[in-house]
């Protein structure tokens, strides 16, 4: 017998794939640590936020650079799978960055 073992879609951070800057909720559980706000700045590997289920944490971090431009919960809110945490506009980085030179 052959199994197939599929690999998860998001990527080390726990991100599902962010391309249009959309970090969502790797798993159903409770919003424990939200580490950024409306306007804050990431870098790549920068803590977001920390859901917990079971008493498992899941810490995910930033898949891309940009500007923090909404968060759609609070700490202590029950998430869903997949649901967007955080929106991040890529853009405004590279437009910052880009200005900078």
């Amino acid at each position: 017998k052959q199994f197939h073992v599929q690999e998860p879609s998001w990527d080390s951070s726990g991100a599902h794939d962010s391309s249009d800057g959309s970090i969502t909720a790797p798993m159903h559980g409770e919003l424990t640590a939200l580490f950024v706000a409306e306007g804050d700045y990431v870098s790549v590997g920068d803590q977001i936020f920390v859901v917990e289920a079971m008493k498992m944490e899941h810490s995910v971090t930033s898949p891309l650079a940009g500007k923090i431009m909404d968060i759609g919960v609070t700490v202590g809110d029950q998430v869903v799978q997949d649901s967007i945490i955080v929106q991040i506009d890529p853009e405004v980085e590279a437009k910052t960055s880009a200005t900078n030179i």
